[in-house]
C-alpha cells in the first residue's frame, strides 16, 4: 500500500500500479497534470484529497466522491475541477449532500458515466452566472457566459444522472439548459432528478438514441429575450425583439438530419413555471410520453403577464420583483409536437394529465391561432394519443380565443392512429 502526503509523492504515481494508494493530506495540484498507474484504487483518510490540477488515469474504486477531490459547498473555486478529475478517473461519481456551486459547464466528455446523488432535495449542482454590467435586462444571447449546466459530448455511450437537483443560482443568474445532449450520443438516462430555474431543462440534439428522462421535475423554466426567437438585423446580429427558453424537454432537429430515435419522456412532473412547452420534439422517431402531470395557469398579474410579458422582457428589464413572480404559479404549461419540416413517426402519447388554464399569450403567438391548445401536433405526424386527462381551470384574464379547453390542435396534414381520451373541463 502506497501512503501520499505531498505533491513530489503525487508525482510518482505514474509508476505504482495495482496498489491501494491512501491520500493521507490535503494535496493541492495547482496546475500540474498527474498520471496514475493501472490497476489501482484510492483510499481517502478524514483529512485527506486532491485539489486543482488535472488527474489522468482509472481506478477499480467502485465510484469517487467529489468531495475527495475538493469539492466544497462553501467555495465555487475547485467544483469544476472536482467533477472533471473524479469522471476523469471513474465511471461512477457521488455528489453527496449539500450545494455545489460551479463557474461553468461540468462536461461529460466519455462513455459510461454516472453521476448521482443522495435525492434531488439533498444534492445539488447549481450554475453561478455573474452579470458583471450590474444590469436588469436578462439577454440570453448577448452574453455568452451562459453556459449549459451538464453538457454530454456528442458520440459518446451510456450516460446516466441520477437523484440530483440542477439548477442556477438566483433571477438573473440562469444556466442556459440545465442538460444539454450533442449529436449522436446514444443511452443516456436522466432519472429522478430535479431541474430548476433555467432558460430550459433538457435539450437533445441530432441523431442521438434511446434518451430516457424519468422521474424527473421541471420548474422555473423562463422565457427570455434574444436567441433563435429574436428577429435579425440585416448583419445577422440577434435584436431583443422575441426571444427563446422556458422549454422543458427539446428533442431537436434540422432540415438535413433527423432528431432522435427511442425516447421515453416518463412519470415527469411539470410545474407551472415551465412557461413556454412542457415536450418539444422534432423530426424524432419511436417516442413514449407518458403518465407525466403538467398543470400551470396564464393567470399572471398586470405587472408580468400576459400581454405585457414579452414588452417587459425585451425593453424594460426586470425588476426583482418581477423575476420573483414569475418563479410562481403564473406560467402557461403546454404540449408541443411542433414537426417543422418532416415530422415525427411511432409517437404514443398516453395517460398524461393536463390541468390549467392553457395557451399561448399575446406576444409570444398569434393567439386567435392556436390559443388555448394543450396538444399541438403539426406535419405529417403519425401520433398514438389515448388516455390523456385535461382539466381546463382558467380564471378572468387568460389571453387567446379559447379561456378553457382540453383539445388537439391538428395541422399540416397531421395523423391522429387514436384519440380515446378522458375530458373534464370547465
Amino acid at each position: 500500500m502506497a501512503t501520499i502526503t505531498k505533491l513530489s509523492e503525487a508525482r510518482n504515481l505514474k509508476n505504482i500500479q495495482n496498489q491501494t494508494i491512501t491520500i493521507n493530506a490535503d494535496i493541492d495540484l495547482g496546475t500540474e497534470t498527474i498520471t496514475l498507474g493501472s490497476g489501482c484504487r484510492l483510499e481517502f483518510s478524514e483529512n485527506g484529497r486532491f485539489r486543482n490540477g488535472t488527474l489522468i488515469g482509472t481506478v477499480t474504486n467502485e465510484y469517487l466522491d467529489i468531495t475527495d477531490f475538493g469539492a466544497s459547498t462553501t467555495s465555487n473555486s475547485g467544483n469544476n475541477a472536482a467533477l472533471t478529475n473524479a469522471m476523469n478517473l471513474c465511471d461512477n461519481v457521488f455528489i453527496p449532500e449539500g450545494t455545489f456551486q460551479v463557474t461553468g459547464s461540468v462536461n461529460i466528455t466519455r462513455s459510461g458515466i454516472r453521476l448521482f446523488g443522495n435525492g434531488y432535495h439533498l444534492s445539488v449542482i447549481q450554475s453561478i452566472y455573474y452579470n458583471t454590467s450590474d444590469t436588469k435586462t436578462v439577454d440570453r444571447e448577448r452574453d455568452k457566459r451562459l453556459f449549459n449546466l451538464v453538457t454530454v459530448n456528442s458520440g459518446i455511450e451510456n450516460i446516466s444522472i441520477e437523484n440530483l437537483a440542477l439548477q442556477s443560482k438566483g433571477s438573473k443568474k440562469k444556466a442556459n439548459y440545465l442538460i444539454k445532449v450533442h449529436e449522436g450520443t446514444k443511452n443516456v438516462h436522466v432519472k429522478g432528478c430535479l431541474l430548476d430555474n433555467a432558460t430550459g431543462g433538457v435539450i437533445v440534439y441530432l441523431e442521438c438514441e434511446w434518451i430516457n428522462i424519468i422521474g424527473c421535475r421541471f420548474r422555473n423554466m423562463v422565457f427570455l429575450p434574444g436567441g433563435s426567437g429574436g428577429e435579425q438585423n440585416e448583419d445577422k446580429t440577434r435584436t431583443l425583439e422575441g426571444g427563446a427558453g422556458g422549454y422543458g424537454v427539446v428533442f431537436q432537429q434540422n432540415k438535413e438530419k433527423p432528431g432522435i430515435k427511442h425516447g421515453v419522456i416518463s412519470s415527469c412532473v411539470f410545474e407551472s413555471t415551465v412557461i413556454r412547452h412542457a415536450v418539444y420534439i422534432q423530426k424524432s422517431s419511436d417516442v413514449l410520453i407518458s403518465d407525466n402531470v403538467i398543470y400551470g395557469t396564464t393567470a399572471m398579474n398586470d405587472n408580468v403577464g400576459g400581454e405585457n410579458l414579452v414588452n417587459i422582457l425585451n425593453t424594460k428589464g426586470l425588476t426583482n420583483d418581477q423575476l420573483g413572480n414569475m418563479e410562481v404559479n403564473k406560467h402557461m404549461t403546454h404540449f408541443d409536437y411542433a414537426f417543422e419540416y418532416k415530422g415525427s413517426h411511432n409517437v404514443r402519447i398516453t395517460n398524461n394529465y393536463l390541468k390549467g388554464g392553457i395557451g399561448f399569450l399575446n406576444g409570444m403567438a398569434d393567439a386567435n391561432n392556436i390559443g388555448g391548445t394543450m396538444f399541438l401536433i403539426k406535419d405529417n405526424t403519425a401520433v398514438e394519443f389515448d388516455n390523456n386527462l385535461g382539466k381546463a381551470d382558467c380564471p378572468n384574464g387568460v389571453k387567446g380565443d379559447r379561456n378553457w379547453i382540453c383539445d388537439i390542435a391538428i395541422e399540416g396534414g397531421a395523423i391522429i392512429i387514436n384519440s380515446d381520451n378522458l375530458s373534464d373541463q370547465q
